[in-house]
C-alpha cells in the first residue's frame, strides 16, 4: 500500500490510502518502493530474533540506493469498524503510536514484544476507562501481522508503504494437547524465489533470462513472460529436506531440527477456528508486475492455494523508441514473504 504525503520526510504527514482506478501503478517514473523484503518473513516477538528489512526502491532510471527512507513500527490496533487493512493512526505521525527503528536502504529491527496482544490472538492491553478489548481476528491466512510503514522522500514529495511483517503468536484459548500439536507442526514461513523467468519473444523464439545478461528487442515488441517458482512437496517425505506440516522435529530431525522450508507455495498448518481443528492449506502466490516503460498487459497475476501450478504469465509491450528498460517481478506468498526478480531490456 501506497500514499502520497506533502511534508519533508523528516516531519512526515501521513493520511489514509484511496485507491486511484485511473493510476498505471505497473510504470515507474518517481521514486517509489516496491518491495520490502524481511529476512526472515515471520518471528516471534522479542528481542531473540531480529529482523534485517531491506526496501526495493525505484524510478524510470532503475534501482535507486540514494533515496533517503525512514522506518516506524505502527503500534495502533485497528478499531473493529476500520475497514482498511491497519489502523488510520498508522498514517499520523501526530498520533503518538508510530515506533522509528531505522533509517536506510537496510534496516536490522526486533519486533515489538507487544505485538501478539496488539496484534494476534492474546488479550490486548488493558486500557484505563474502558471495557477489556478482544483480540485481534487471523487474517485469510490464519496468521497475524504487526503494520511496518516505509517512508521514502524525493523532489516529487513523500511515499509511504505499509509492510506487514508477519508474527508468530502460537494459538490462544485452545486446549494444551491442540496448541502443543500446532507448536510441533507449524513452521515459520521463508521467503519466495523467482526460479526461472523464461521470455518469449514474438519471432516465437523461446529463452530463460539471466539478471546479468539484458536482453535485446525491437522497438514495440511484445513479450511473453513466466515466471516460475519451487515446486513444494505435495507431501511430507522425511529426508527429502523440507520440514512441512505433517513432520516435526521428533518425528523427522533430518528436516525439522533447522526448520529447512521451501521457496515456493509451501504447505503450513492452519487452525480451522469454526470447526476448532487443524487442518494443512496451500499458500497463494501473487505477483505484481513493474516496468520503466512499455507496457505491462496485467498489473497482478497469480496461483490461488488450491492451484497447484508452480508458474504464473504475463505480456509486456516494447514502447516505440529505443530505450533501456528495467522489469521487476515482486513475488508474495499468502503468509507476507517476498521475493524479487528484476529483467533488463534493451529496446533498439
Amino acid at each position: 500500500m501506497q500514499h502520497r504525503a506533502l511534508l519533508p520526510l523528516v516531519a512526515l504527514s501521513l493520511f489514509g490510502c484511496v485507491p486511484d482506478l485511473d493510476t498505471d501503478e505497473a510504470t515507474v517514473t518517481t521514486p517509489r518502493v516496491l518491495a520490502v523484503i524481511a529476512e526472515p518473513p515471520e518471528v516471534a516477538p522479542g528481542p531473540v530474533q531480529p529482523v534485517q528489512y531491506r526496501a526495493l526502491v525505484a524510478d524510470a532510471r532503475g534501482v535507486r540506493s540514494d533515496v533517503p527512507l525512514t522506518w516506524f513500527h505502527c503500534l495502533a490496533q485497528k478499531p473493529l469498524a476500520e475497514l482498511g487493512p491497519v489502523s488510520p493512526d498508522c498514517f499520523r505521525v501526530d498520533s503518538g503510536r508510530l515506533a522509528p527503528f531505522g533509517q536506510g536502504g537496510s534496516v536490522m529491527a526486533t519486533v515489538p514484544a507487544t505485538a501478539c496482544s496488539l496484534f494476534g490472538p492474546n488479550p490486548p492491553p488493558p486500557v484505563e476507562g474502558q471495557p477489556p478489548g478482544r483480540p485481534v481476528d487471523p487474517d485469510e491466512s490464519g496468521g497475524y501481522k504487526i503494520p511496518v510503514m516505509v517512508g521514502v522522500a524525493s523532489q516529487d514529495g513523500d511515499d509511504v508503504v505499509l509492510y506487514e511483517q508477519r508474527i508468530a503468536c502460537g494459538l490462544s484459548g485452545v486446549s494444551p494437547a491442540l496448541g502443543l500439536e500446532y507448536s510441533q507442526r507449524y513452521h515459520a514461513n521463508r521467503n519466495p524465489a523467482g526460479r526461472e523467468l523464461r521470455v518469449v519473444r514474438a519471432s516465437g523464439e523461446s529463452i530463460v533470462a539471466q539478471e546479468s545478461a539484458p536482453i535485446e528487442v525491437a522497438v514495440g515488441e511484445r513479450l511473453e513472460l513466466e515466471l516460475a517458482w519451487t515446486a513444494c512437496p505435495a507431501s511430507d517425505a522425511c529426508g527429502d529436506g523440507v520440514c512441512g506440516p505433517d513432520e516435526s522435529r521428533q518425528s523427522c530431525e533430518a528436516d525439522c531440527a533447522r526448520a529447512l522450508g521451501c521457496d515456493g507455495a509451501e504447505r503450513y498448518l492452519d487452525f480451522d477456528r469454526e470447526g476448532q481443528v487443524l487442518r494443512v492449506r496451500r499458500e497463494s502466490m501473487r505477483i505484481a508486475w513493474y516496468a520503466t516503460a512499455g507496457k505491462v498487459e496485467r498489473e497482478r497475476t497469480g496461483v490461488d492455494e488450491t492451484d497447484l501450478a508452480s508458474a504464473s504469465g504475463n505480456a509486456w509491450s516494447a514502447p516505440a523508441q529505443p530505450a533501456d528498460v528495467t522489469l521487476w517481478m515482486v513475488l508474495r506468498d499468502a503468509r507476507g514473504g517476498v521475493g524479487v526478480r528484476q529483467l533488463a531490456v534493451r529496446v533498439r
